[in-house]
């Protein structure tokens, strides 16, 4: 059997390195403007009276190896910038700014003009600007063609914050659902899926109770929930929110 660990992540250790970069918290005390205010999974910093930001960064991770084997990326941007913006509204926080930065072997304007329609794509979904970037070309450190992160700010006011710490048993779970795996996972899951990393389908196999080829389904980009969040948002009180992404369901845990 092919575990986590087995694949290369081994999150008994993830755990452990989380807890012992904790330190970052000293520098709370250099916030300018008043308290900073620390939620289940994002942290806000005051920016004036009563109205808070919060800043969220990812990756794509190894999902650009997939779209690397089709020669497809002209949807990886999308998966970029919903890792962020649904770290984002956990908080309730809106989106107002999205930025990205692409590790690259070597600037392409093709390649890079791909990922370009994916990154507005989604910035477009979660109406929310993309007003800026940077590119780098570091070879020497990168085994696939490139690695794509982001960066969003989010802004909410102090009585909208979702801190998590009013849930009682009974209250109602409201479930958004996923467009497929997203952006995680891929680690353990092209080692057990595709043939190139020792897995079980061809690329373009289409195994009983999938609608598209392997490759398609795992490359459909990351759903991006700013918009139906917020409207729910809009109307009723959220106690509590939780992004399904690594650790998976172990999420909720952090709720308790």
């Amino acid at each position: 059997m092919i575990t986590y660990s087995k694949a290369g992540v081994n999150r008994k250790i993830r755990e452990k390195v989380k807890k012992s970069l904790k330190d970052v918290e000293l520098t709370f005390k250099l916030a300018k403007y008043g308290k900073i205010i620390k939620t289940p999974f994002n942290t806000l910093y005051p920016i004036g009276k009563d109205i808070y930001q919060v800043k969220t960064c990812d990756g794509v991770g190894t999902k650009v190896l997939l779209a690397q084997l089709i020669n497809k990326h002209d949807t990886i941007g999308v998966d970029a910038v919903a890792t962020v913006v649904n770290d984002c509204i956990r908080c309730g926080a809106r989106p107002i700014a999205i930025t990205d930065i692409i590790d690259i072997k070597k600037s392409e304007p093709k390649l890079l003009k791909e990922i370009q329609k994916g990154l507005i794509l989604g910035a477009k979904e979660s109406d929310c600007p993309l007003v800026g970037g940077e590119i780098a070309d570091v070879p020497e450190l990168l085994n696939a063609a490139y690695h794509i992160n982001c960066d969003c700010v989010g802004e909410v006011k102090k009585q909208k914050i979702i801190t998590g710490g009013k849930i009682r048993p009974g209250d109602i779970v409201i479930g958004f659902q996923s467009s497929g795996i997203h952006s995680n996972g891929f680690t353990l899951a092209r080692k057990v899926l595709f043939k190139k990393w020792g897995g079980k389908f061809n690329n373009f196999e289409k195994p009983k109770g999938f609608k598209k080829s392997l490759i398609y389904e795992c490359l459909e980009p990351t759903k991006i929930y700013v918009k139906p969040f917020l409207k729910i948002a809009e109307k009723y009180k959220i106690l509590g929110a939780v992004h399904i992404t690594g650790d998976a369901y172990l999420k909720f845990k952090k709720l308790m």
